[in-house]
């Protein structure tokens, strides 16, 4: 699990920093303008989060075989050969 914290944590530090910085620059802009500012941070946080999915699916399951194989010694070779 710990794997798949650092880059998870990461996207969601640079998402969190995007949508400051987009909230910032919307107060002086048109109605308009605002509009396609909310549609690009829309965006960019599926392109942040989408990605992020890869990391927590597989970590959950190698940390799951791991949990297995030590609480479980009779896998052995199974666990090698499916990790």
């Amino acid at each position: 699990v710990a794997s798949g914290f650092v880059p998870i944590l990461a996207t969601v530090l640079m998402l969190a920093q995007l949508i400051s910085g987009v909230k910032k620059g919307m107060r002086k802009s048109s109605a308009a303008t605002r509009r396609y500012q909310q549609l690009a941070v829309r965006s960019l946080l599926l392109q942040g989060a989408l990605p992020s999915l890869v990391y927590i699916i597989p970590s959950y399951g190698n940390s799951s075989l791991q949990m297995a194989a030590l609480y479980m010694p009779e896998l052995g070779d199974t666990f090698d050969r499916i990790g």
